[in-house]
């Protein structure tokens, strides 16, 4: 599978989609993550290359890229790993890139990718050759591009909570009102929420506010810092939650 196959899939399965951040160079991040990731049902792996500059993370995930910087981390060379991978099975999840623009991403050509969400930059999106291209929307309508966002051809990230990245008490009340708003200008890609989701609770209440899934990135972070058994149980939980 290629292209939007495997996004194209899990959309039409009729399941809330769950996508989760994978740092890419971590060690932790390694073999055994990516096969419990698997078993405790993601359906898409947010390959995160650390940057120097993520300004749109907050203290997890940042620290994470933070630190495989530090230590060397080949964050090009292990998206390369788990992407063919990933690629190879075609009931695997979906590989996403998720990246900052100051990064050199022509490292990622010939690179098999079921989509690219790159952060900043001037001008137009800035295109992964050969991955489809996912986009950010933030809550604020007045910052939107639609005529760009309609050409996405990934999924759609609605921000469920302003600012960096990172878990919060409760979701912007808005989430709702800005997918449905989303969905009236024409976005008929996958509407993920994320930014802020950080309990089965939050991730369920995403899913009934119109989200097709929900990305989680910080508390990802945080659970495998604590060890295989706090990541397994928090995405478990999650997955119930989502299917309830």
């Amino acid at each position: 599978m290629n292209g939007t196959a495997k996004l194209d899939r899990l959309a039409a399965r009729g399941r809330p989609i769950l996508a989760c951040y994978f740092v890419l160079g971590d060690a932790q991040f390694d073999d055994a993550l990516r096969d419990l990731y698997v078993e405790e049902g993601v359906d898409i792996f947010e390959l995160g290359i650390p940057s120097a500059d993520p300004y749109l993370d907050g203290a997890d995930i940042s620290g994470a890229m933070a630190r495989v910087i530090a230590d060397g981390g080949d964050g090009f060379g292990r998206m390369a790993e788990l992407a063919e991978w990933l690629a190879a099975r075609p009931s695997a999840p979906a590989g996403v890139c998720m990246a900052y623009a100051d990064l050199d991403l022509r490292q990622l050509a010939n690179i098999p990718l079921d989509g690219a969400l790159v952060i900043g930059g001037e001008g137009p999106a800035i295109d992964v050759p050969g991955a489809p291209r996912c986009g950010l929307l933030p809550l604020d309508r007045t910052l939107w591009d639609i005529d760009d966002a309609r050409s996405w051809d990934g999924y759609v990230m609605v921000q469920s909570a302003d600012g960096k990245t990172g878990p919060r008490e409760a979701l912007d009340p808005r989430l709702a009102e800005t997918i449905a708003a989303a969905r009236e200008a024409g976005i008929v890609r996958p509407i993920l929420a994320g930014f802020g989701i950080g309990t089965p609770a939050q991730a369920r209440q995403a899913i009934d506010a119109g989200a097709d899934g929900v990305v989680i990135g910080s508390m990802c972070v945080r659970s495998v810092r604590q060890g295989s058994a706090a990541i397994r149980q928090f995405l478990r939980s999650v997955r119930s939650a989502l299917d309830a």
